[in-house]
């Protein structure tokens, strides 16, 4: 392992003094994808609120008749498709946090991606 953290250090290395060009592109589409991930991160979670207030409205109503909750197929749709939207939308909004915050790092990630 040692061998293969010399080596992918000299990589980085020849590549910021041979081409600082190449490095400063790197890490602007490190930036890049980390917008794009903030911003789909947040598209994904926003729904929540909307279909929260349809989870309320079709699922936890009390049915005269029986003083149970309604379970319908519709309503247990309703809560699974925020839940895993609200799970992805966190995870890929965190990814984008991760990665304005250590662009250099995806920026390697990136380049071993490449060589390989």
């Amino acid at each position: 392992m040692n061998e293969m953290t010399g080596i992918i250090q000299e990589i980085i290395t020849a590549i910021k003094e041979v081409s600082p060009h190449v490095w400063a592109v790197l890490l602007k589409q490190v930036q890049l994808d980390a917008y794009s991930n903030l911003f789909f991160g947040v598209l994904c979670f926003s729904p929540i609120i909307v279909l929260t207030i349809l989870i309320w409205r079709h699922w936890a109503h009390i049915t005269e008749e029986y003083e149970t909750f309604d379970i319908s197929m519709g309503g247990v749709i309703l809560y699974l498709l925020p839940t895993v939207m609200a799970i992805a939308g966190i995870d890929i909004f965190l990814l984008g946090v991760k990665m304005l915050l250590n662009p250099e790092f995806y920026a390697i990630q990136y380049l071993i991606e490449g060589l390989q």
